[in-house]
């Protein structure tokens, strides 16, 4: 995961290499550009004062053994400098320059060369510069000039205005970056009772973002809040009239020689009424409890639970062609919180009798697991666990306190249930 300091910290100092690296380059290359035209100047200042001379007297100086040399033919030229340059090419008044390196590669020599004609009589000068590479290093061993001390002061002021710019910027980074890992941590706790004080988060921006979150989590708590009310003072409040209404039946049926068919399928439906009721009531008092409910275990064997369940709601598929197939892979017993076993069972068995319209429904039972398979009517090969209602959202929060592994699939018109008693794998 990218964070915003590192984006901050690669724009911030490539965008410094950059400008650094021009900077230390064009100072390298005026000093270099500036050695090469003080050399330049030199030799027209020498083929200057040549010329002058040539022209008042008519003759050359004898330059022989000094870096600056006249001829007045290529001729009288010494071989090397003849064979260094293309003289037939040259424009008068341009300096030429030639790299020359020694056979043995001893030694080199570094040769600038112009021609001029002279105003005097129309002859032309040939002129030609020599410096000796090896000498010249010497030189500047031994008597460093100044200009090259400015030069390396010039790459001191980069590195230094590298490490301002480098101190500025951490800085900075530091000054923008804090508020928001203050905000960010609050946010990870949400103490809506101790928001971060507004100097410390600085900036306006941030300071309006934490007033939005603490507003959305006081509603979103007030919200939960009357949820929770609702959903308790309901299921407390409908405790009293479930059990009236199966007190009164069970009266009824303990008349049960004296009820006609019709009276005892009544009865009947509702008995599973008041069970299912039951369940949802169980179901929003764990909805509306913040902290999981004391839980009681003991030995549960899963085949017994499931085919208790099956029993007791059959009679959704009455009507349908639907059969029930129930495979045990094992009668041991595991320890379990029955009545949560039973309300997550329930709920999955009842939601695979409703939504298979014809078929078989497979019920594999295993030691720690339930594996529940039934096919699908076309409208609902789309449908997600979502349209359990009510009752998922118990099966999962159930799953999830117990750490449970409950998993949903659905393919080729067959929609699949997996429950295992155990860790979530």
């Amino acid at each position: 995961m990218i964070s915003i300091k590192r984006d901050v910290y690669l724009f911030l100092f490539g965008l410094l290499f950059l400008l650094v690296t021009a900077y230390s380059i064009m100072v390298s290359q005026s000093y270099y550009l500036g050695l090469e035209e003080s050399a330049k100047y030199e030799m027209l200042y020498e083929m200057r004062a040549v010329e002058k001379y040539y022209q008042e007297t008519g003759i050359l100086h004898n330059t022989e053994g000094r870096t600056f040399q006249v001829f007045s033919s290529l001729d009288s030229m010494p071989t090397h400098f003849r064979k260094s340059f293309d003289w037939q090419a040259f424009e008068p008044g341009e300096i030429y320059e030639h790299y020359l390196v020694a056979k043995d590669n001893s030694n080199a020599h570094y040769l600038y060369a112009s021609t001029r004609e002279a105003k005097a009589n129309g002859n032309l000068l040939y002129f030609v510069t020599s410096y000796d590479e090896s000498l010249y290093y010497q030189l500047l061993e031994s008597d460093i000039p100044e200009s090259y001390t400015q030069f390396n002061q010039a790459l001191l002021i980069s590195g230094a205005l590298l490490l301002a710019v480098f101190v500025m910027v951490r800085w900075l980074i530091f000054r923008l970056t804090q508020p928001v890992f203050r905000l960010a941590k609050w946010s990870s706790i949400l103490n809506t009772q101790e928001p971060p004080p507004q100097k410390k988060l600085r900036y306006q921006e941030l300071i309006g973002l934490a007033d939005t979150l603490t507003q959305s989590i006081e509603r979103e708590r007030e919200s939960i809040a009357r949820e929770e009310t609702f959903l308790k003072t309901a299921s407390h409040e409908l405790r009293t009239p479930i059990a009236t209404i199966s007190a009164s039946n069970e009266l009824i049926e303990r008349g049960a020689e004296h009820l006609s068919p019709s009276q005892k399928r009544a009865t009947n439906r509702i008995n599973r009424a008041t069970s299912n009721m039951n369940n949802l009531i169980t179901a929003l008092l764990w909805l509306s409890q913040k902290e999981q409910l004391p839980i009681q275990e003991s030995k549960v064997r899963l085949i017994d639970v499931v085919n208790e369940l099956v029993e007791n709601n059959r009679y959704l598929i009455e009507r349908k062609a639907v059969e029930v197939e129930i495979h045990s892979h094992s009668n041991d017993e595991i320890q379990l919180s029955l009545e949560l076993t039973q309300i997550t069972l329930t709920n999955l068995v009842r939601n695979a009798f409703q939504h298979c319209a014809e078929g078989q429904i497979n019920i594999r039972v295993f030691k720690d697991g339930v594996l529940i398979s039934n096919p699908t009517a076309d409208q609902d090969e789309e449908s997600s666990p979502s349209g359990f209602g009510i009752g998922l959202t118990l099966v999962e929060k159930i799953c999830h306190q117990q750490d449970w592994s409950l998993r949903f699939e659905n393919s080729n018109s067959t929609y699949v249930t997996e429950l295992m008693f155990g860790k979530c794998r």
